[in-house]
């Protein structure tokens, strides 16, 4: 990172990593992009308007960390299922077809919401639950509140350490763990005055102030402060250290959980505002967890980062910068009848939208009522080809060939696309054309009847044209 303090720049922007991704949050947008199977870069960006914005009241301070807390957990499960949208299966499962056809029921809503209560359900029983019937197998008697408050802590971090190691084992986490360290490292180079570059973010740190590594530590420390004090202020709560006992602690922690997020929040963006000697360590527990939840990222995933940070300061500094939308894997009966439907309220034949798709995807036309789904590489194909279409333009022209005669022959605006009744004409001539015939096809165009008469007879077939001035001379047949 740069060591030149004039440099240096600020900035709000955070971000996450998701599958195969990164997600950037800026003042009024934020950006997700995701490198599909085709190591293709997918984008989708939006503008957004934090909630704190919308009331004053969530804009006060703990308050907003509260909010903040609970908002980005949603927000961020809602966006790794986005992003798995793009890099993931094409094929729907059997029940995810019987829940859409029989129950009307969006299966990735029904698990983005499952997602979140199991998330919320596994930290309260990973950090809260299992710390208290740990401590009361060490600690039999509550003797010390303090004491046994500190020794719960303790057990908290070391769960938390070990939960961050044990996931760290999973190839798929180990990947976005990485994507993880491409996020800091982007925004480190950013922040340090540096160009947006593969090689200057290669350089950069993957440590940041920021991280919700360090919040999630900020909360486990906070938690501990915060239950000493409730200790203190309520000495004689947990006098009975039995099953009831302890589980009064967890319901008490629970209703204190909001508390402590808010002051965790608060502390984390009062240290990252200042590099101050005497307050490092404070940061230093959570900069050191961070090497354990970021990794080094290789070039494509760097790319994938600087995407998405660059569409997140793009709308923040220009209002008019357009939203985007990720092209992902879509069900060909659905496309079929959406293009269909374009195309007739433009007066095109809906048999070309039948064509486009079958012709892009490489699936019959007769199968194009399944619900088989086509990747987002393809998607993109044939959305291109329909904008095209949609202006007018002839659709052979559109997909750069046509078949005449049993034979591809290539085509573009230079020549007049084979008709179908000029097969009729080759079959003709065949009639009077054998291996020793000599052939001459003047203004040619495409070739098509001279590839057609050629392969059909065997003869001696001479094609020629005169090229365009502008184009080069000849033509390519397939």
């Amino acid at each position: 990172m740069s060591k030149n303090k004039d440099k240096k720049r600020c900035t709000s922007i955070g971000g996450q990593a998701v599958l195969e991704g990164v997600m950037m949050r800026g003042n009024t947008a934020m950006a997700t992009a995701v490198r599909d199977e085709d190591g293709i870069i997918r984008l989708e960006a939006k503008r957004v308007t934090p909630i704190t914005k919308k009331n004053k009241f969530f804009g006060f301070p703990i308050i907003r960390g509260i909010v903040s807390f609970f908002s980005s957990l949603v927000g961020g499960m809602s966006t790794m299922m986005r992003s798995a949208e793009v890099y993931g299966e094409t094929e729907p499962s059997k029940f995810e077809k019987w829940m859409s056809e029989k129950l009307k029921i969006n299966l990735m809503s029904v698990i983005l919401g499952l997602s979140v209560i199991l998330g919320v359900a596994l930290a309260i029983a990973l950090f809260i639950i299992l710390p208290t019937f740990l401590t009361g197998l060490f600690l039999s008697q509550v003797e010390h509140p303090v004491w046994y408050t500190v020794v719960e802590g303790a057990f908290k971090i070391l769960i938390f350490i070990s939960y961050i190691a044990l996931t760290s084992l999973l190839k798929d986490i180990r990947r976005t763990y990485m994507y993880h360290g491409a996020e800091h490292k982007t925004i480190s180079c950013y922040e340090s005055g540096m160009d947006l570059t593969v090689e200057n973010v290669r350089k950069c740190t993957r440590v940041h102030d920021r991280c919700g590594t360090t919040f999630m530590f900020f909360v486990i420390a906070v938690s501990i402060i915060v239950f000493v004090a409730f200790n203190a202020i309520f000495p004689n709560l947990f006098a009975n250290d039995g099953y009831t006992g302890k589980m009064l602690r967890v319901l008490i922690k629970l209703a204190l959980l909001p508390l402590v997020a808010g002051l965790s929040y608060e502390l984390l963006k009062a240290l990252a505002k200042t590099d101050f000697w005497l307050v490092y360590p404070l940061k230093l527990p959570g900069l050191m967890l961070q090497h354990l939840t970021t990794r080094e990222p290789d070039d494509s995933m760097i790319e994938v980062a600087i995407t998405s940070f660059n569409k997140v300061l793009a709308m923040d500094d220009d209002p008019n910068e357009p939203e985007c939308k990720f092209v992902t894997a879509r069900k060909v009966n659905e496309l079929t009848a959406e293009l269909k439907q374009k195309f007739a309220q433009n007066n095109i034949d809906e048999a070309d939208a039948e064509w486009i798709i079958s012709i892009a995807s490489g699936i019959k036309r007769s199968e194009l009522s399944s619900d088989r789904s086509v990747s987002p590489k393809i998607n993109e194909t044939i959305t291109s080809w329909a904008e095209q279409r949609l202006t007018g333009k002839p659709l052979a022209y559109i997909v750069g060939d046509v078949d005449f005669y049993g034979n591809k022959i290539y085509v573009d605006e230079n020549v007049l696309i084979p008709r179908p009744e000029t097969e009729e004409l080759v079959e003709y001539a065949c009639g009077y054309i054998d291996e020793t015939s000599s052939v001459l096809d003047l203004c040619t165009g495409s070739g098509a009847i001279a590839v057609a008469v050629k392969k059909k007879t065997g003869a001696s077939v001479c094609a020629t044209d005169r090229g365009s001035r502008k184009k080069e001379r000849g033509r390519k047949w397939r």
